[in-house]
């Protein structure tokens, strides 16, 4: 297999997240909690062979497993619909169904086969709603000195707050002052649609494209008062 590994800052408690991931075909999945102000946030490390089919069924067991979470890995799930696999179609229809968010932006390759020079993109990052809403930056870099035909994503997301909370509400306020309009009609001109005449999947697609340029593009201000 293709292996997973996730490094942690000796600095940070976490606990290993037990899945199953032998009943899913041949993926190999390793997942860590960690809390941020007692509220628990999962991250995962996910390799899905290119000869398998992905998983929805494991996908939506970490989804339901965690209520904030990050997904990343190399899923070899082609999502365009010019070359779509069935992973890719497992994993369009994950993100729709599940409401969770796709970081990787505006299609960019991740992967690069010098034999045949070709690129695609079939390494993501997934995250839940509120740890996307969070997100600071992404990016995927082309490190040559890594010696590796995929490449580098790298995200920056603020977990020095709890993401949820129980005994205060949280009033969201969108900041479209800052707003970078050119990034968010970037995103949303090359968002990858699903090839479909469902207009419900169509619909979900829609929404999710506009989630995605949302997080990606423009500021939030969470404001926070007691709930007495």
């Amino acid at each position: 297999g293709g292996g997973v590994v996730l490094l942690i800052k000796n600095t940070i408690n976490y606990t290993s997240i037990k899945i199953n991931s032998e009943e899913y075909a041949a993926a190999e999945l390793v997942g860590i909690r960690i809390l941020v102000n007692n509220s628990p946030i999962d991250i995962y490390s996910l390799y899905n062979p290119p000869e398998c089919r992905l998983s929805m069924a494991l996908l939506f067991q970490i989804a339901e497993n965690s209520k904030d979470y990050i997904l990343c890995g190399d899923l070899n799930a082609h999502t365009k619909h010019d070359n779509l696999n069935l992973s890719g179609r497992v994993l369009n229809n994950f993100i729709l169904d599940s409401r969770s968010v796709s970081l990787n932006e505006n299609n960019l390759p991740t992967y690069c086969n010098n034999s045949k020079d070709t690129s695609s993109e079939i390494d993501y990052m997934i995250a839940s709603q509120n740890v996307a809403a969070n997100l600071r930056s992404f990016e995927i870099i082309d490190d040559s000195e890594l010696d590796s035909d995929h490449f580098v994503l790298l995200a920056s997301i603020k977990l020095s707050e709890s993401l949820t909370r129980s005994f205060v509400k949280t009033n969201m306020k969108i900041n479209f002052n800052l707003a970078n309009w050119s990034k968010f009609k970037s995103i949303t001109e090359n968002y990858n649609f699903v090839n479909t005449d469902d207009i419900e999947i169509l619909n979900k697609s829609i929404i999710n494209c506009l989630m995605q340029a949302r997080n990606l593009s423009v500021p939030i201000i969470n404001t926070i008062y007691n709930n007495r």
